[in-house]
């Protein structure tokens, strides 16, 4: 039958409109027919290349093509595969972003019914409460003598811790609204199990490595090892620029009180002494000069004086809190730190290093003196993060400046359904952002605070991605000024690297090739 469709085949209408001969194929502002060359040609001649493949295999679209079939052209073999690998390459760009979308809102949902259900029950709680205190008024007659009104306190106060309880109650928090400042490893594993080593040569020979997301911790314990310092800086920046930016960073680290350290105790203070449980009753059944002696003595009894406490509660933690400071009165300066990780949440102690006061009257220029003095970085008193973002400057800046490359601070990101993230740093290129940087306090037990820095700019850099336009991959950096972490978030993948030490000298320059690498103006 003329004009009718192939089975099962719905056709969006494509007809010209009434007054085709006032219009330009039937689209577009009206003109006069004589003014429009377009006017006799057939209409569908003008729909769009990509539909000719399929509209010609319809029998309405073979009689009305007629004799113009041959004027639609079909895509060649390379055009369709060269638009194959392009599609592909979107979907799976947006693969790792999808499936994190999916997980944060099946937590979302999760959440809103635990949090329902909670409800319920406080509320079940409370109605019983009142039961009770009812039926006991009813019970006394309102005739209250002084042992009876010990028994009503205690029935009214079972009622009003009850309707506190419901009054503070509040839906439990779905991940997708936690700040992504208090994210850990652990928890980002359940919706990215696992990533790849990022080397920090790319021509090294490197292992290739998937290491499960909940070990990352560990894995950042593992120095990165370069193979020589790579020489592309000195004949893009010159040798005069690096010794300037070498004599800057000392200048400002020296200003900052860092010491010069020839010695690192980073493998020490990855093995401080664990405090039994035991030693933690004693501890805490103790009181007052008491209880500071003991605490002496545990420090004593470790090589590095640091101390690491078995899972506690809050309250427990806020005892040996006071207790630690108490120990100025005998000059000691004890600084602490709690590490949320696998085990729990547990309380770390170390006493701060004592340094003689450096009285050389300025920067003499030496590298080995520069890279001492990042060492010192470490015994800072309590490894101030405004101190770290203090060394970053003085790394990043002059850099930026010498590749024409943007930095914006403490800039925000959100994107519904991932958790809301601010940047220390965010890094663009002509309104394209090349990465972020998240700055962490410099302390002890530094892998702790890497491995929490690492998750929260993996959420900085999927907010990036689905609301900027971003390089890719997108870079992300995790630094306590002294050590630095590099993350990569790929379309399938992310990437993490180990962490790198650039208070020595080739891992320095290492840094400076990976930054001048990623974040050059493109």
């Amino acid at each position: 039958m003329p004009g009718a469709r192939a089975p099962g085949l719905r056709l969006p209408s494509l007809r010209p409109h009434a007054g085709h001969a006032g219009r330009c194929g039937g689209f577009g502002a009206a003109r006069p027919a004589a003014s429009c060359p377009e006017a006799k040609t057939p209409w569908l001649q003008r729909l769009p290349l990509l539909c000719g493949p399929f509209w010609r295999a319809t029998s309405f679209g073979r009689q009305e093509l007629g004799e113009n079939a041959t004027k639609v052209r079909c895509l060649g073999a390379e055009e369709q595969a060269d638009l194959a690998a392009q599609l592909r390459i979107e979907t799976g760009r947006k693969e790792l972003l999808g499936q994190l979308s999916k997980g944060l809102e099946d937590n979302r949902r999760e959440a809103l019914a635990d949090g329902f259900a909670a409800q319920g029950l406080l509320e079940q709680q409370k109605a019983q409460a009142k039961a009770e205190l009812l039926a006991k008024h009813r019970e006394l007659k309102f005739k209250i003598s002084a042992k009876e009104f010990l028994q009503l306190k205690e029935v009214w106060q079972r009622f009003i811790q009850a309707e506190q309880d419901v009054e503070r109650h509040h839906d439990e928090k779905a991940d997708s609204q936690r700040s992504a400042s208090t994210w850990t490893a652990v928890q980002l594993a359940g919706y990215v199990p696992c990533f790849h080593l990022r080397p920090w040569q790319p021509s090294a020979g490197w292992e290739r490595r998937v290491v499960p997301m909940e070990d990352l911790r560990e894995f950042l314990q593992e120095p990165a090892e370069v193979d020589a310092e790579p020489s592309l800086l000195g004949s893009r920046l010159g040798e005069d620029w690096q010794e300037k930016y070498l004599q800057n960073l000392g200048s400002i680290l020296q200003v900052m009180g860092c010491q010069v350290s020839h010695t690192s105790q980073e493998e020490d203070w990855a093995v401080g002494k664990e405090v039994q449980d035991k030693e933690v009753q004693q501890l805490l059944a103790s009181s007052g000069q008491e209880r500071r002696e003991k605490l002496m003595e545990l420090f004593s009894q470790g090589a590095t004086h640091h101390l690491v406490f078995p899972a506690l509660g809050k309250a427990e933690r806020h005892q040996l809190h006071v207790c630690a400071g108490q120990l100025k009165k005998v000059g000691w300066t004890v600084q602490t730190h709690t590490d949320r990780g696998k085990d729990g949440e547990r309380l770390h102690m170390w006493v701060q290093k004592d340094s003689a006061k450096d009285g050389s009257p300025g920067v003499t220029g030496s590298r080995e003196e520069v890279f001492g003095r990042l060492r010192g970085l470490d015994e800072l008193p309590n490894g101030k993060e405004a101190a770290v973002r203090t060394v970053v400057d003085a790394l990043i800046f002059p850099l930026c400046a010498e590749l024409k490359t943007q930095v914006s601070m403490e800039e925000g990101f959100k994107s519904e359904p991932f958790p809301t993230s601010v940047c220390d740093y965010t890094f663009r290129s002509d309104q394209k952002v090349l990465g972020a940087l998240e700055a962490k306090r410099c302390l002890p037990n530094w892998a702790a605070t890497l491995s929490q820095g690492a998750a929260q700019c993996l959420w900085q850099l999927a907010s990036m991605r689905a609301t900027q336009e971003c390089a890719d991959p997108c870079v992300g950096l995790v630094t306590n000024g002294r050590r630095w972490v590099c993350l990569e978030l790929h379309g399938r993948h992310l990437s993490i690297s180990k962490t790198l030490d650039i208070s020595k000298e080739a891992n320095f320059w290492v840094l400076l090739d990976t930054l001048t690498r990623h974040l050059e103006a493109r």
